[in-house]
């Protein structure tokens, strides 16, 4: 089974009703967001040419009406692809747990459960933050495109259709490009040395002019197991490779 965007959509249709909710009220969002400034725009054009007080009291109204349909539209968008992300993660989590709980001894023995435990954390982590940004930002993408789509055909129809047509293609390409490579990124060892090293990269290099002059006072066990090259002190990827006594040390 494949692991892609087809496989997780069919684990968030599962949860439809959310899912849709969570669209409609970014929709909403979206329209109150553009509606709001447009109301005041016209307000003050209307102060200019003397506008009548019952008239200023309907913009007043409208936009007050605008404020609480955005504050609410946002609370629900927020509300409802909180669910989706939250479901379909919890689902996912006890799809796991099933997995895990009828595996043989011999898979855990080949396989350490904690690293195990660490890359499902991991990756349940990013497909929990996927479905929460994408619903809380589908809605209101989808009314700005259609929007602008709209808005720009009234100026000039054909380089409307140029651009949007370039996009698309840019966005296609970007996609296919990011899928083409996801394989091999699973089958490096860069996507699970090189990254953490490379985000750990300040902390090392402190603990790096820590240890310089400190040899002296590391147990014998750690000595023995960390490079040296002399006075510089240690070896900077032999502290990468031994992040363990590197801690230990800093912690004492």
């Amino acid at each position: 089974m494949d692991l892609n965007l087809h496989w997780l959509a069919d684990k968030v249709l599962k949860h439809k009703r959310a899912a849709v909710l969570a669209i409609a009220f970014g929709v909403v969002s979206g329209v109150t967001t553009a509606a709001e400034p447009y109301l005041i725009g016209s307000l003050i054009d209307r102060l200019r040419d003397g506008v009548e007080n019952s008239e200023l009291l309907m913009f007043v109204g409208a936009i007050a009406v605008l404020a609480v349909a955005n504050l609410y539209g946002y609370n629900m968008l927020r509300v409802y692809s909180g669910e989706v992300a939250y479901s379909v993660d919890y689902d996912l989590r006890n799809l796991v747990f099933q997995n895990m709980v009828t595996l043989e001894q011999d898979f855990y023995k080949k396989y350490a459960s904690g690293d195990l435990l660490s890359r499902i954390h991991n990756d349940m982590n990013v497909i929990w933050r996927l479905n929460a940004l994408a619903f809380l930002r589908a809605g209101t993408a989808i009314f700005m495109l259609g929007t602008t789509f709209i808005l720009l055909s009234f100026i000039n129809l054909p380089l409307t259709l140029m651009v949007f047509a370039i996009l698309t293609a840019s966005t296609v390409v970007q996609v296919w490009a990011g899928l083409a490579i996801t394989p091999y990124l699973k089958r490096s060892r860069i996507k699970g040395a090189f990254w953490p090293v490379l985000y750990r990269m300040p902390s090392l290099v402190f603990r790096r002019s820590k240890l310089r002059g400190a040899r002296s006072t590391l147990p014998g066990s750690i000595v023995r197991r960390m490079p040296y090259t002399g006075e510089s002190g240690c070896d900077f990827a032999g502290v990468m490779n031994q992040l363990e006594c590197c801690q230990t040390w800093s912690a004492n």
